[in-house]
């Protein structure tokens, strides 16, 4: 197994992939993209922890920040694969913790480099439970 925030990105991830349109979706920042290529990518940067119980074992209710990046050439592009993306995590069944919700939207512009650029960054938090001693499984 892993730690229930690799499985909620993989989930994503899997969204995220093989969607008509959409790049192949890879984890993490990529290092350097080609200029007038798009790139679908998913990263985690952030968890909040609360504890939810104190008794043996105890629980925490997490809230995981997940990033969906979409890299395309123009503003319009961009919108383009942020609709099939937020269409393609919206339809997903099945995903692993107790909830997720879109919490904004975030564009970026390059166009300062040769690799000029259009980005839009979906901020998902997605709630799940797990027990402090046994992080690989929800709750």
């Amino acid at each position: 197994m892993s730690h229930a925030a690799t499985q909620i990105r993989d989930w994503f991830k899997a969204a995220c992939t093989g969607v008509s349109g959409l790049p192949t979706c890879t984890e993490g920042t990529p290092r350097q993209i080609q200029s007038n290529t798009d790139a679908c990518f998913v990263r985690t940067t952030s968890e909040t922890l609360e504890p939810v119980s104190v008794h043996s074992p105890a629980v925490d209710d997490r809230q995981l920040t997940v990033e969906v990046g979409l890299i395309a050439g123009t503003f319009t592009e961009a919108d383009t694969l942020s609709v099939l993306a937020e269409e393609a995590i919206a339809n997903k069944a099945a995903f692993p913790g107790k909830s997720f919700d879109l919490v904004g939207r975030q564009y970026e512009e390059d166009t300062e480099t040769d690799r000029t650029y259009v980005s839009v960054t979906l901020a998902y938090v997605a709630r799940y439970y797990v027990a402090r001693n046994d992080v690989e499984t929800f709750q």
